[in-house]
This record gives structure tokens, C-alpha cells and sequence, in this order.
């Protein structure tokens, strides 16, 4: 009994975190260094946080709409906050291109050294030894992928769960803890 106790609590601990996360994000809010987007923040998400990418211009004008909410400012110093939020957007973008060049550079680097080391590799053990490793690696690429593809779907059905309400389970309201546990 005290067994089941304690995986309850902590599978309600579980379960008002993962509410907590999955609650709808509140608009403007916070301060802008408090939700992230000092300065060039609008450039995140670009991979897969799904946020469009802000240009300076746009930065800046909804931080300083933000100050101007918060705190009473004139028009005069509206301005001011704006062109130092757009200056500081416009030197974050020119870092971030940079820093995407290098990571290209990079990347055509690696892929060089990867390529010769292959041509070692092919050298040392033979045509025939390579092609049985080359079948072995693209199976284990394969089975890697299979994996990530299940872990994608697992999350997208641990979202999906949180949205349905309440923390109950499609197809039940007991929670997943049986018939007659209070829980």
C-alpha cells in the first residue's frame, strides 16, 4: 500500500509539471530580458521552436511598444529605446550571419576529413570488407532513424495527452491508476 502511495505522489508531481509546461504561453507579460529576446532573441527558434524569425526593425519596435506599456515614457524617449533595441538587433544579426558562415565552413570541413577518412578505411580493409562495413553503418543509420521516429511519435502523443484535458487519459477518466484507488 505505501508503495502505491508513493507512485502517486510522484506521479502527480509528474503530472502538474507536465501541465505547468504545457500551459498556454501569456502575451507580453514579462520584461523582455525575462522572456529571452534581449537583444536579438527573435532569432530563435529557427530550427524547430516554430517561432518566426523577427526581423531588427520588428525586434525592436515591440520591445520598445513593451516599455512604453510598462512604464510611462514620452514619445522622445520611445524613439530612443527604439533605435537602441534596433542597433542592438542589427549587430546581433550581423553576429548571427557570421557565426552561420562558420558553421558551414565548418560543416564543408568535417565532411572533407570524413571523406578521406573513408578512403583510408576502404584502402586498409579492401573493397569487399568496405562494402559489407558500408551495409552494416547504413543499417545502423536505419535503425538510429527508427528510433528517433518513435521517440518524435512518443512525444507527439505525450503533447497530445496534455491537450486533451484535465490530465485524464483518452478513453478513461481514472487516470491510469485503475478502478477504486482514489486517485
Amino acid at each position: 500500500m505505501k508503495k502505491i502511495q508513493v507512485f502517486a505522489i510522484v506521479a502527480l508531481l509528474f503530472a502538474g509539471v507536465d501541465s505547468f509546461a504545457q500551459q498556454p504561453q501569456r502575451a507580453n507579460t514579462q520584461a523582455p530580458q525575462q522572456r529571452g529576446q534581449a537583444g536579438f532573441g527573435g532569432m530563435r527558434g529557427q530550427r524547430g521552436g516554430g517561432r518566426q524569425q523577427m526581423k531588427p526593425e520588428e525586434l525592436a519596435k515591440v520591445q520598445a511598444d513593451n516599455i512604453a506599456d510598462w512604464i510611462d515614457v514620452s514619445d522622445a524617449q520611445k524613439q530612443q529605446i527604439y533605435d537602441m533595441y534596433l542597433s542592438t538587433a542589427k549587430e546581433q544579426q550581423t553576429m548571427y550571419e557570421e557565426q552561420m558562415k562558420i558553421m558551414q565552413a565548418i560543416r564543408q570541413k568535417q565532411q572533407a576529413i570524413q571523406a578521406t577518412q573513408e578512403e583510408k578505411l576502404k584502402a586498409i580493409v579492401g573493397e569487399k570488407k568496405y562494402e559489407k562495413y558500408q551495409k552494416q553503418k547504413q543499417a545502423q543509420m536505419e535503425r538510429m532513424q527508427q528510433r528517433m521516429q518513435q521517440m518524435r511519435q512518443a512525444q507527439q502523443q505525450s503533447n497530445n495527452f496534455g491537450e486533451q484535458g484535465g490530465g485524464q487519459r483518452a478513453g478513461g477518466n481514472d487516470g491510469g491508476f485503475g478502478e477504486g484507488t482514489g486517485f
